[in-house]
Order: structure tokens, then sequence, then C-alpha cells
């Protein structure tokens, strides 16, 4: 299978992985990168673009105040807490970086499309918010059910029930991601059922043994 867009001959077929907080996508990622594929990971673009683009810095002190960053580090910690709580200062936020984050995006599929790269995953957890899933060729929804998420979060993230559900409430629902996506994988068993579904999905969904 070819998918959807561009020729032969600089095709490269683009597949979004996305999931609400603690969905588990990057078990996935983490699993596709250590069997050799390319993955870009929207969250580590986001943690970069403060070094890259010093605009985006600016921007944020301007906007959330200098207090949040100390020693010239982001307190992610710090922001979450913040523009979790509050819609309106999440957009702020969202409004500043997305657009550096998607050029970022961009520039990397460029780059492995130009050295004959013919496949990429797309980690991005607001993949469908910020519709980046329409320029995928397939994409791929990570489902777990919601109290697994809550307790995987507030272990990782050493945050509280309240915190982890108000940033679950900021993102759309894993009932309405469903609709955008070509793909749902359940990540509600053994981490190597998880491996097991996702290689039948590039198996038989994609075809990527074609592509590659």
């Amino acid at each position: 299978m070819l998918g959807k867009h561009g020729t032969k001959q600089n095709r490269i077929v683009k597949i979004g992985i996305t999931g609400t907080i603690g969905s588990g996508k990057s078990t996935v990622s983490s699993f596709l990168k250590e069997n050799g594929f390319d993955v870009v990971d929207a969250d580590i673009i986001s943690r970069e673009i403060l070094d890259k683009y010093k605009e985006v810095r600016e921007k944020i002190k301007n906007t959330f105040g200098d207090d949040i960053f100390e020693n010239e580090k982001l307190n992610r910690k710090k922001l979450g807490t913040i523009v979790f709580n509050d819609d309106k200062k999440r957009k702020q936020l969202e409004a500043i970086t997305i657009p550096y984050i998607i050029k970022e995006i961009e520039m990397r599929i460029d780059i492995l499309r130009s050295v004959g790269k013919k496949i990429v995953f797309i980690d991005a957890p607001t993949l469908i918010e910020h519709g980046l899933h329409k320029s995928m060729d397939y994409n791929i929804l990570i489902t777990l059910d919601e109290e697994t998420r809550i307790s995987r979060v507030m272990r990782r993230d050493g945050i509280s029930r309240e915190e982890v559900l108000n940033r679950i409430k900021a993102q759309m629902s894993q009932e309405d991601k469903v609709k955008y996506v070509d793909f749902v994988l359940e990540n509600n068993g053994e981490i190597e059922e998880t491996y097991h579904k996702i290689v039948s999905i590039l198996k038989d969904g994609v075809g990527y043994e074609k592509i590659m």
C-alpha cells in the first residue's frame, strides 16, 4: 500500500500515534524505535524548541512570569499545574508552542524523506486536536481504561488524582478520538500483547512490508 499522498519516488508514509495521557503511547513508540523505525516525538520537540527558538522562551516568560523558570530551566510541573487548571492559560501556551512544534515535526519528516526513508511515526498526544492527523496517511489511537491511566500518571508524575483528572479533561476524550483514526489499539493487556497488536496493525492494516 502506498497510502494517500505523494508520489512513489519521494514517498514517505506518515503514521500518527496518539492517545490520552497515560494510555501507553510511549510504550508503543519505544517498541517501534527498538525495531528500527523512525519516530518523531512531539513531547521531546516541545522541550527542544525552548532552546532552539529563544522567542518561545521569552513568550512563555512574558505570559506566565519569570518565576516559571528556575535557573533558566522551565519548571514543567509548575507550568502544568497552571495550564491544566485554567483552560484560557492552556490555550495561551498552545498558541505559543504549537506552531513551532508543528514546524519542527514537518522539518524532521522532510529530512527523513530526503534520505530515502519510507515510513515515519509521529507520536503526538494532541495530534487530532491540532489537526495534524489530517496530513497523516494513517492514524493509530492507543486506548486504556481511565482508572489505569489515572494511577499510571499519578505514579509517573508524582501528582494528585485531581491533577490527573484535570489533564484528562483538557484533552479530547478517547471516545471522540476514535472517530478520527484508522486503527484503535487497546492497551489493556500484557506488554507483549501490545507489541503483537502494533505489529498486526502495521502488517495487516498498513502493509508496511510493502512500504519498506
